[in-house]
C-alpha cells in the first residue's frame, strides 16, 4: 500500500458517501477497514470510488484543464525528471532523496533542448526490482521504467484524468504542453485535492466489503 492510510470502522452497510469524505476529510489514498471489534478485514483503495462520481460532479470539471493541477504546489508542478541512460541507482537516489513517489524518464531532443517523456519509473517499481535481486548500478532506467506513456496534456479536462484514472490503473498521470514537452507530473491526491468539496456520488447504495 502506498500513499496515506485512513483506519477506521466499517460496518457491512456503510454507504459509499460516508467513505468517500472521509476519505476526503483525512486525505487519504487508503482506508484500513475495521470491524466492529477493531479487527481489520480488508482495504479499500479511494480511486476505486470515482467510478461513482456524480454526472453534476463530472460536468463541473469539464470546464477546468489540468494545467490547474500543473501550476499547483505539489508534485505536479517542476516534475522530477531523470535520463533514460542513467542508472535504477541514480533513480532511486533521487527518489528516496526527494521523498517522491516517481520520476519521468524524460531525454532533451536536439537540437530545441525540449524535455521529451520517455517513461516512468515508481518507488513501487524499484521494490518490486529490489525483490528479483536486478542490479541496480548496471541496470539503465530505459530497460525498467513503464513505457510508452500516454500522457495528458495540459489543455485536457479535469473530467477526462478523472476516466483515465478510473479505466487504467494508474496513480500517475504525466501532463504535456502543446509542443509535447514534459510539463507536469499529476498522481491520484493532486486529482482528489481538485474535486469540490461536496461532490457527491451518483450511488450512495452500501458496499457488502471493502
Amino acid at each position: 500500500v502506498a500513499g496515506p492510510v485512513l483506519t477506521m470502522q466499517v460496518a457491512e452497510n456503510i454507504e459509499t458517501q460516508v467513505l468517500w469524505e472521509s476519505l476526503q476529510g483525512a486525505s487519504a489514498d487508503w482506508l484500513l477497514c475495521l470491524d466492529a471489534k477493531g479487527n481489520p478485514y480488508g482495504w479499500l483503495d479511494r480511486l476505486r470510488l470515482l467510478p461513482w462520481l456524480s454526472q453534476e460532479a463530472l460536468e463541473s470539471l469539464k470546464g477546468r484543464s489540468l494545467s490547474e493541477l500543473s501550476s499547483a504546489e505539489g508534485s505536479c508542478s517542476e516534475p522530477m525528471a531523470i535520463a533514460s541512460r542513467a542508472s535504477l541507482r541514480e533513480a532511486a537516489d533521487i527518489l528516496i532523496q526527494n521523498r517522491l513517489s516517481a520520476v519521468v524518464v524524460a531525454d532533451e531532443t536536439v537540437p530545441d533542448g525540449r524535455r521529451v517523456a520517455r517513461g516512468i519509473l515508481t518507488l513501487g517499481d524499484l521494490l518490486q526490482y529490489a525483490t528479483l535481486g536486478l542490479d541496480f548500478d548496471r541496470t539503465v532506467v530505459r530497460e525498467a521504467a513503464s513505457a510508452p506513456l500516454h500522457p495528458a496534456s495540459l489543455d485536457d479536462s479535469l473530467a477526462m484524468a478523472v476516466r483515465t484514472f478510473t479505466r487504467k490503473p494508474l496513480r500517475h498521470l504525466v501532463l504535456v504542453d502543446r509542443y509535447g514537452e514534459l510539463a507536469g507530473l499529476a498522481n491520484s491526491q493532486d486529482l482528489f485535492a481538485a474535486l469540490p468539496g461536496s461532490v457527491r456520488l451518483c450511488r450512495p447504495a452500501a458496499l457488502s466489503h471493502a
